[in-house]
């Protein structure tokens, strides 16, 4: 009578050779458990890696939790002659091939299916962990073996398991585990190299915009995450501006008191990061807000922002006092460490140690003050700086300030030690500081040219816009002949990083001129202009370093 949760003797050795190869580990059999050993890896392309049969069991690495009988008796005997995962290594949201040959060792033809299956696989682009699986129904004759293939992603990095079960008429008759290990995607984090922005040591530009409606936990969902991302990568952007806080509108405050900070930012804030990641859109974080000149604020709304700071300190009164105050360094030291520090519960990794995020900014437009508006705060940036280099060394960081035209002492703050890339904003339109077309093309000639000669160090432009005044669609059509002067000043002289604020996924309503909103579902035009700027900067940078551009 034949054992029909029994696998032969060389199958189950050729199962238990593969158990470590190239980080696929695991068991075959009924009742046994998967076991990971790093140390055993056996290569055989840079894009795959095989788990090889043999005739000894030498060479295996793992322990099982039962013992197979090897009395031979007629019938199925189903084995698995090899595994495979393509490519290799497996990355985040990257589709990963793994291929299993299983063959038939006994006296019998098999009729049944062969399932491939993984617990922590994601279905498709979803970042919600639910099994994902591949089942086929085959015929393997005696003596012979039938290859499947199915495709998985996960979200997470670290050990992934993967079963294969073959079954007959409601019976097993071969159940095997392999473990991989799953790397962070992408796989190489942004550099320096004088004025340029590097990615694994060859030039890279980037172009992209603020998905504003992710910014407040309290109204936008994963869902609406999903569409702002999804509609930047239409778009073909590969750079977008977030913040790590919530604004002061927010009714779910990131710091809800001193050294206290709501988990719900952190989950939210989760899904922005690996919506980003999904897409090979690269990301600018900051860490905090300054002086906000887009609305009023009150004393019960404040939002992660100097003036909340400040009301908590002993030791400050006035808006210009944070940049002294010993609490408020605190305050903000605090929250920088655990921010930085956080382990995101989608892609498993701290934030610190995720190449997703390019750049970290001190926070947004950090400057002081009236009377004092335009003296320098470099101290504070030194003393910041610091702080957040000493937590992460890795990711590039940056002050977030409007940086030129009067509002931060521009090349002292951006010449201090720990800034790697200097940063300004820039909205010479009629509804901002209503430059003529050619002052807005000369004194951003004039600030790139200070920014390489005199600072020496890249520029990152965080956001820029022809803001509207009036309604469209004249205003529309002026909007995008003066963006394509901008941009031809931003290719001509090598700008390392642009973000086009603000971009939102809807059509433009009636009467909503809404100054430096580009509306991805009407303004057309706008959006061509933008993406004729990206495919510039796509042209001179590392290919393998950008998403792949949308289809047309």
């Amino acid at each position: 009578m034949t054992d029909n949760h029994r696998i032969s003797g060389l199958s189950r050795r050729r199962v238990l050779l593969a158990l470590g190869a190239a980080g696929l580990s695991g068991v075959a059999g009924c009742n046994s458990s998967s076991s990971d050993d790093p140390t055993s890896t056996e290569t055989t392309s840079a894009t795959e890696t095989r788990i090889e049969a043999t005739d000894t069991d030498t060479a295996a690495t793992t322990t099982e939790s039962s013992t197979a009988t090897d009395t031979e008796t007629p019938g199925v005997a189903l084995g698995l002659e090899s595994v495979t995962a393509t490519p290799e290594p497996p990355r985040q949201f990257r589709p990963v091939e793994i291929t299993a040959t299983v063959e038939n060792t006994g006296a019998t033809v098999f009729e049944g299916t062969v399932r491939l299956s993984s617990p922590s696989a994601i279905d498709d682009d979803s970042e919600a962990t639910a099994t994902a699986s591949g089942e086929a129904t085959v015929s393997i004759p005696p003596g012979e073996a039938v290859t499947r293939t199915t495709t998985f992603r996960w979200a997470g990095v670290g050990s992934k398991s993967v079963s294969i079960t073959a079954e007959s008429d409601g019976e097993r008759l071969l159940d095997a585990a392999r473990s991989l290990s799953v790397e962070r995607f992408p796989e190489h984090s942004i550099g320096v190299d004088g004025t340029d922005l590097t990615c694994d040591g060859e030039p890279i530009y980037f172009a992209g915009g603020a998905p504003t409606f992710t910014y407040d936990p309290n109204v936008v969902k994963p869902i609406n995450i999903e569409v702002s991302f999804a509609t930047l990568a239409e778009i073909g952007c590969t750079f977008a501006r977030t913040w790590a806080y919530t604004p002061y509108w927010s009714e779910t405050p990131a710091v809800t008191e001193p050294y206290t900070y709501d988990e719900d930012f952190f989950t939210h804030f989760d899904h922005v990061v690996a919506a980003a990641k999904k897409r090979g859109i690269r990301l600018s974080a900051a860490l905090f807000n300054g002086n906000p000149a887009y609305g009023p604020m009150g004393p019960d709304r404040y939002g992660t922002n100097v003036p909340q700071f400040v009301a908590w300190a002993d030791d400050a009164e006035e808006y210009n006092d944070f940049f002294d105050s010993e609490e408020c360094m605190a305050m903000y030291q605090d929250w920088v460490e655990t921010v930085l520090t956080h382990e995101n519960h989608i892609t498993g990794l701290e934030y610190r140690n995720d190449p997703t995020i390019a750049m970290w900014e001190l926070g947004n437009e950090i400057q002081r003050a009236k009377p004092a508006v335009g003296e320098t705060i470099r101290p504070w940036i030194e003393e910041a700086g610091s702080f957040v280099k000493e937590i992460d060394d890795e990711t590039l960081l940056t002050t977030g300030s409007y940086g030129h035209q009067g509002r931060n002492a521009y090349v002292d703050e951006a010449s201090a030690d720990p800034i790697d890339v200097a940063s300004i904003h820039y909205y010479p339109g009629p509804a901002n500081y209503d430059l003529s077309p050619t002052e807005a093309t000369s004194v951003l000639e004039e600030t790139v040219q200070t920014t390489h000669e005199e600072i020496e160090k890249p520029l990152y432009i965080g956001e820029y816009n022809w803001g509207l005044d009036a309604e469209p669609p004249q205003q529309i059509e002026e909007r995008n002949r003066q963006l394509e002067r901008l941009h031809d000043v931003l290719d001509e002289h090598d700008v390392s990083a642009t973000m086009l604020w603000h971009i939102v996924s809807w059509s433009r309503g009636d009467g909503q001129p809404k100054e430096n909103t580009v509306f991805a579902g009407s303004d057309d035009e706008t959006i061509t202009e933008l993406q004729r700027y990206i495919d510039l900067t796509r042209s001179k940078s590392a290919a393998e370093c950008l998403p792949s551009p949308p289809s047309s």
